[in-house]
């Protein structure tokens, strides 16, 4: 109603938009233009509508915006991070698990600097790396960047492993805007990937070098450029005795205090 006084008054109103009622009571949505028809002294004798049926358009904007919705939810109710990045490394969106993660409040978390949450050793290899697969990228629009390990820092200092996945954005151009990727702390199977590493090398009982260790330093070091090489070797006097006499225990204990020196 009140566009159409707009119009009877001759006030241009543009394309709106406007709930249409069929006869069966459903409705629908149109984008309609306006005009006033005049005679030749400029009387009114009608209006002139133009308009578009939006069906179409408003179910594809309902679509969009549930997807909107969907990805929203999963986004802020995952564990690991989603993010977004522009080519200067800025952070542009990060999901709510940053904050329990890295310890940040909401609000400072697009404020962080990326080489302020990495270890200067794992932030030096990210940058690296980067530099490399933009320019992999640059030349290929499908190339797919490899699954990634670095070690970062938390607002109180403690440090904690995380698996990077990332790809590249690219506009109608084809050109690179930015990164989405995805983190994940992946402490506790660095640290068990470590301690199996560390028994696979070391005895259990005293924490000395294993014969496992021994046989594959023998064949790194049986070259031509590290000789002259040496071994020496050595025993415990006695250790017979003291587990025929007081039992494997104490004969266990004698070792491991020999394993110190």
């Amino acid at each position: 109603r009140k566009n159409i006084k707009k119009i009877l008054k001759r006030q241009k109103i543009g394309l709106n938009e406007y709930t249409i009622v069929k006869k069966d009571g459903s409705n629908f949505q149109v984008l309609a233009n306006s005009n006033v028809i005049e005679d030749d002294n400029g009387a009114f004798l009608g209006l002139r509508i133009v308009a578009m049926d939006l069906t179409e358009e408003k179910k594809a904007e309902e679509k969009i915006k549930e997807s909107e919705q969907k990805y929203q939810f999963l986004a802020e109710n995952v564990n690991d991070i989603i993010f977004v990045l522009d080519m200067n490394l800025n952070i542009k969106y990060a999901s709510s698990s940053a904050t329990k993660l890295f310890g940040y409040k909401t609000k400072d978390i697009n404020r962080i600097k990326i080489k302020d949450i990495m270890v200067k050793d794992s932030y030096r290899k990210a940058i690296g790396s980067f530099k490399k697969y933009v320019d992999l990228a640059k030349k290929d629009i499908n190339f797919n960047i490899p699954l990634m390990e670095y070690e970062y820092i938390r607002k109180d200092g403690s440090t904690f492993w995380g698996e990077l996945k990332v790809g590249f954005i690219h506009n109608l151009e084809g050109n690179l805007t930015g990164c989405l990727g995805v983190l994940r702390d992946v402490t506790v199977r660095k640290e068990a990937e470590e301690k199996l590493k560390y028994i696979s090398f070391h005895d259990s009982l005293t924490g000395l070098y294993n014969r496992t260790y021994f046989e594959e330093e023998l064949k790194r070091l049986n070259t031509k450029r590290q000789l002259p090489l040496s071994i020496i070797t050595g025993d415990i006097n006695g250790l017979k005795l003291v587990n025929d006499t007081f039992g494997h225990l104490k004969g266990d204990l004698q070792l491991c205090i020999a394993a110190r020196f």
